[in-house]
């Protein structure tokens, strides 16, 4: 039993980080400055813009891709257009006979049968 009274004696004690406590009641805080933050709103609105400004210009370098493998493959000037509601796809011929060969190139050979 004196062991426990011991150990009950040793935890009534105050401790020095106690006593310590006990004195400084009022807690220690520092000012910390207000960050204005930006809303998020603003930013996401911002990125569909990006996205179509993207997404454009994708389609203009696919059009001219396009224009480019069509010249080596027919070899002409070729010219794609896809503004507004009217697209077309412009073939340049020099005079009869190359706009025959043309279009025996496009539709076959039947063509003027």
């Amino acid at each position: 039993m004196d062991e426990n009274k011991e150990m009950d004696e040793l935890f009534e004690e105050e401790t020095p980080i106690e006593s310590e406590a006990e004195e400084n009641t009022e807690p220690e805080t520092e000012e910390v400055p207000e960050v204005e933050e930006e809303p998020v709103v603003e930013e996401a609105e911002e990125i569909p813009e990006v996205v179509e400004d993207n997404a454009a210009m994708q389609r203009r370098i696919y059009m001219k891709d396009l224009e480019d493998k069509l010249r080596t493959k027919l070899g002409r000037k070729v010219k794609i257009s896809d503004t507004g509601k009217k697209k077309t796809v412009e073939l340049s011929f020099e005079d009869d006979d190359d706009l025959g060969e043309l279009l025996k190139t496009l539709v076959g050979q039947d063509i003027f049968d």
